[in-house]
């Protein structure tokens, strides 16, 4: 069985001229791999890692992004959030909390994000996605004031929520349904 054990104490270098470090512990064997703390930072910019990847998945997050245009230049504003994911390899499961703010990507703003994310990847099992945006803008396109959109169950049997608010007016629309592939 192949091994593989590393820690990481320092590890400078440069993102975009910004200070890159990175710190934590890796540890494999087989199929199985170890993540013990392990934390990037670029700038004021953090990624946390912390857990397990093998025939099991248990695999923490933590972002903490308040400077996005040091990451990328074209992008702006910030984002944080954690989650973890779970589940095996043939079933992952991924849940997700993430707000941002005063987020840009060349023409298309978004001033405010809430996304909360419940996704079991395996097709029976149910879901959750509630999003919540204000300020979006596009390109040629009429400003959103605000935008709320919940999805909730299987592809068996599901319902989906979406109001959007503009200077036009209001849409608020439901759907319920399901997939039988």
């Amino acid at each position: 069985m192949a091994r593989l054990a590393g820690r990481v104490t320092r590890n400078d270098g440069n993102w975009q001229a910004q200070p890159l470090t990175a710190s934590g512990r890796v540890l494999g064997a087989g199929s199985q791999l170890e993540i013990e703390r392990l934390a990037a930072r670029s700038g004021a910019n953090r990624v946390d890692l912390d857990g397990a990847i093998g025939d099991r998945l248990d695999l923490r997050f933590a972002l903490d992004l308040p400077e996005l245009s040091s990451l990328y230049p074209a992008l702006r504003g910030h984002l944080a959030g954690q989650g973890e994911l779970g589940g095996t390899i043939a079933a992952p499961t991924l849940a997700a909390r993430l707000q941002g703010g005063e987020l840009a990507l060349a023409e298309h703003r978004l001033e405010q994000l809430a996304l909360t994310l419940d996704w079991p990847l395996d097709p029976q099992a149910p879901a959750r996605v509630d999003l919540s945006a204000s300020g979006l803008r596009l390109p040629a396109a009429q400003t959103l004031e605000q935008v709320s959109l919940t999805l909730d169950g299987s592809p068996a049997r599901h319902r989906l929520d979406l109001a959007l608010t503009g200077p036009a007016g209001q849409l608020d629309l439901a759907a319920a349904g399901g997939w039988q592939a």
